[in-house]
């Protein structure tokens, strides 16, 4: 027997299914746990089996071994107790689940080594009777439990609100000798999952929203000195640029540039390199130092400055920088803190440090322009590919717009093997937007593995919870980063029907045709002598991507009446709250639709009569109760849809 779970936004959150082992490429690739023991686990509603968490337990300790619990009982019927360690010690003959790092793991003696599993990596072992599931860190402790629920019960959670597990009346133990780590040991989206802490733990997402670090180890608390850009941040120009403040007054640090500083003074360094260091020491559990150039601003004007961009490029200029820096502070770190690893962070970015600090011989060999440019040994390039296309793999040599990206690439890979990644998932200038990037993703991201990439952030609709298929987009980016090898286009059908089930047919057509009716555009303006369609952040570089131009209006009619048909197909459902959330689920996506019909074809609508009206209110509910708080970045929606009266 079968069933479905449907666990809510404000329960606890899901227990994510991944479908192979993800430990590729370790030192050792353990066994998939398929051979049943004859240990049982539950049977006819019972079990003799207790979780056990230390007596010190971390909140995410307790949060597992409540998932545990929770799901355990809604797989087999049985309520599984939840005690802690206090009286036990290591009996292998013990019926028991021991959830982290309690006495029975300790007594175990099996390790955990951080350098194969990572910090989000974990090991599951069987003891005759008991069973150890822990993770080298908080959050692979949470992902022990889920795979564990995966492998006994056949657990997946597709969202925050769509969880699917097995029946199972009576369960036998499995032979449990399982380990897994992902592929990125930093993965971190905003958008939706900024907003929803329980879908971002579910689907294996370390967001750094602070809230993320309540059940795990979230990248609110991985990075120093900031998340994105660091210089104002570690020398904020209120203290060093504020002629009130005498003892700290450098206004020579800043004076060539309105938000950049002068990377060649040696008192800066020296400055930066002190304040860096008290901010790691105020935050033990981070481990990302960022320094990091701000968003668009140029780079200092002074006569030094200028001659080292000239000679090193802008990406050596920031290099020769950084260099100074963590040369400096790996200096204190050995003296003073010699256990803690820490990893450096720079941006390669579009203000010209995307540009390797290369250069070409005559026989096509790159190398860098001197020695000096060479990152240090534990400082990363951070790449962004900010102006390139995401609907064709950045390595398709068919795609011309790529074209530069992949040389930047190649020139990056020629001077360093450390790397990390702030990429995008989204258009910003039309959040709504059907972000067509099924066929690039996959592909990207086992580009990003294949160079070492050690953490990557993905960039959604900023500012807002709603752009096209967002659970979908969801499940799919937790699911690849965390295992790049999986297949997209099965995980893509698994979910529809699992996330859609009655409407899951008409939801698909949806999906193909609009994937299908893209592909075709962009085959038809390659023959007749275009550029194709290239899906970018921004308009600006793509103008006609949401307008007539690209959506014919008979390819959102069809959307539309595929909606009205999945919608419809949920009107049997007798659970009135169960019914609603399923209508949700498709009004959701129409909201996209509905974008590119009012923008593009108001005309065909009498706007002196309530159709019109009407459908501008309808619309401005729906996005009110579905969150979609901006169309584009940085704008209310609300100001948009005024407009359209």
């Amino acid at each position: 027997m079968k069933k479905f779970v449907k666990i809510l936004v404000v329960l606890f959150a899901g227990i994510f299914l991944f479908t192979a082992v993800s430990c590729k490429d370790k030192e050792e690739e353990t066994n998939l746990p398929t051979a049943e023991t004859t240990v049982t686990l539950a049977t006819g509603g019972t079990t003799e089996y207790a979780a056990v968490i230390s007596a010190e337990a971390t909140e995410a300790e307790k949060y597992a071994a409540d998932q545990l619990a929770l799901y355990f009982k809604e797989a087999t019927g049985a309520a599984l107790p939840v005690k802690t360690d206090a009286d036990l010690s290591f009996d292998k003959n013990a019926k028991v689940l021991s959830v982290g790092r309690t006495k029975i793991f300790s007594g175990s003696g099996l390790s955990l080594d951080e350098s194969a599993l990572t910090c989000d990596g974990f090991r599951i072992e069987r003891f005759d009777n008991a069973v150890v599931l822990c993770g080298v860190g908080d959050s692979g402790t949470i992902y022990a439990v889920q795979d564990f629920l995966k492998f006994q019960f056949g657990y997946e959670a597709y969202a925050a609100d769509e969880v699917y597990i097995d029946s199972v009346p009576e369960a036998k133990l499995l032979d449990f000798h399982y380990s897994d780590a992902p592929d990125f040991e930093g993965r971190d989206m905003d958008g939706d999952l900024l907003y929803n802490q329980t879908a971002a733990t579910m689907l294996r997402i370390r967001s750094w929203n602070n809230e993320s670090a309540t059940y795990a180890y979230g990248a609110s608390r991985d990075w120093l000195g900031g998340h994105c850009e660091s210089f104002l941040n570690v020398l904020p120009k209120d203290v060093y640029n504020d002629p009130a403040k005498p003892d700290t007054y450098h206004p020579e640090w800043y004076s060539h540039s309105e938000r950049q500083m002068c990377l060649t003074n040696e008192d800066l360094v020296a400055e930066f390199v002190k304040n860096m260091i008290e901010i790691i020491e105020e935050n033990p559990y981070g481990k990302y130092v960022n320094i990091s150039e701000e968003d668009r601003a140029g780079m200092c004007r002074c006569a030094t400055c200028v001659a080292e961009q000239q000679k090193y490029l802008m990406s050596g200029y920031i290099i020769r920088f950084c260099n100074k820096v963590v040369k400096a502070i790996e200096e204190w770190r050995l003296e003073n803190c010699p256990e803690r690893e820490l990893k450096y962070v720079t941006f390669a970015y579009s203000s010209g440090s995307i540009n390797p600090p290369i250069s070409t011989k005559e026989d096509g060999t790159i190398e860098p322009i001197d020695g000096s440019v060479i990152p240090h040994e534990k400082l990363y390039m951070r790449i962004t590919p900010i102006q390139y296309c995401y609907s064709h793999a950045f390595m398709d040599t068919n795609c011309e717009v790529n074209e530069t990206l992949r040389a930047q690439i190649a020139g990056w890979r020629a001077i360093t093997d450390r790397f990390m990644v702030w990429d995008y998932d989204a258009n910003y200038t039309h959040y709504f937007l059907f972000f067509n990037d099924y066929e690039s993703l996959s592909a990207n991201l086992r580009l990003y593995k294949e160079m070492g990439v050690v953490n990557i952030f993905r960039q959604n609709t900023t500012g807002s919870r709603i752009r096209s298929m967002v659970d979908l987009n969801n499940y799919l980016n937790g699911k690849l980063m965390w295992d790049t090898s999986l297949d997209s286009e099965a995980l893509i059908d698994d979910f529809m029907d699992h996330f859609y089930k009655d409407g899951a047919s008409y939801m698909k057509q949806y999906l193909t045709m609009m994937r299908t009716y893209l592909k075709q555009k962009d085959l038809d303006s390659l023959a007749s002598g275009g550029k194709g369609i290239h899906f970018q952040l921004y308009d600006s570089y793509q103008p006609n991507l949401a307008t007539a131009e690209t959506w014919e209006k008979r390819i959102l009619e069809q959307a539309m009446e595929l909606f009205d048909k999945a919608t419809a197909a949920y009107d049997s459902i007798e659970n009135e709250g169960e019914r609603e959330m399923m209508k949700k689920r498709v009004l959701k996506e129409s909201l996209c639709v509905r974008y590119l019909i009012l923008k593009n074809y108001s005309s065909y609508y009498n706007q002196n009569t309530t159709t019109y009206t009407d459908m501008v209110a309808q619309y401005r509910t729906d996005v009110t109760t579905l969150g979609a708080f901006s169309h584009s970045e940085g704008a209310d929606i609300n100001t948009w849809l005024d407009s359209l009266l």
